[in-house]
């Protein structure tokens, strides 16, 4: 039973405070199809099982997506996409313990453009006929043709406001196309903090503020291919801790 709800925005992030009588674990969510313009409420379930309060945060969502209380008392995910909704959007979804901070369960929502899934395939080329090879060509010169490149996709980062001493946490959502699992670095990975996956694969940021850590910080994060770290995608993310006049730091490359 929902008693309380309370909706915050910081640098496009959602967070919607909950009163339940346990602690939460996040039903996987199907993907869903979407026309350019249409409208998305998608109901979040959990699971509950011993006395916490919780939180349900949004992160690596688009700006415009927020969570939302119907008069039922159901959570559900509000987007409303423009017409240019991108092949696929990833939306991260996190539950947490309120008082400590600890990350309960998370999901991922793919939303998927349904107008490209109609367009037909370009057609395809004709097959040119195949060269003869010179009777006197050696075999070291018949070379196989290239292969096409893998890339990385990094979901966006949404910065977070919070108070010196508490906790920050986030979750990494990159993809290879390839499918291969991509691995991540940060550029001035801060102190007290960890980078930790769970059993599903799913990277997770954690760190313990203190009075020390207050400013404005500004983070790269990059994910890479596990077997060529040429191929990488980098985002840019803001935390502000406390006090923001109290110092600020950069990525060490610009």
């Amino acid at each position: 039973m929902v008693s309380r709800v309370i909706s915050l925005h910081f640098f496009a992030l959602a967070l919607v405070l909950i009163a339940a009588p346990s602690a939460a674990s996040l039903r996987a969510l199907a993907p869903v199809s979407l026309e350019p313009g249409d409208l998305l409420e998608q109901a979040i379930d959990w699971q509950a099982s011993d006395g916490v309060r919780i939180e349900i945060v949004l992160t690596s969502a688009p700006d415009n997506a927020r969570l939302k209380v119907t008069d039922e008392g159901s959570l559900i995910l509000h987007w409303q996409t423009g017409p240019d909704l991108p092949d696929e959007t990833l939306v991260t979804i996190l539950a947490r313990n309120v008082d400590t901070q600890v990350q309960l369960g998370s999901t991922v929502l793919s939303v998927q453009n349904q107008a490209l899934s109609r367009m037909p395939p370009p057609a395809a080329a004709p097959a040119p006929a195949p060269a003869l090879a010179s009777a006197t060509a050696p075999v070291s010169d018949l070379q196989p043709a290239p292969t096409e490149r893998p890339t990385i996709y990094l979901a966006p980062l949404s910065g977070q406001i919070v108070s010196a001493g508490r906790t920050v946490s986030f979750s990494l959502v990159a993809q290879s196309s390839d499918d291969e699992s991509p691995l991540f670095s940060f550029d001035r990975l801060p102190r007290n903090a960890s980078l930790e996956e769970n059993s599903q694969g799913v990277h997770t940021f954690f760190w313990q503020t203190s009075d020390r850590d207050q400013g404005e910080h500004v983070f790269r994060v990059t994910a890479y291919h596990p077997t060529d770290p040429s191929i990488w995608s980098s985002r840019q993310m803001t935390i502000v801790v406390g006090d923001p006049s109290r110092g600020r730091t950069l990525p060490v490359i610009q």
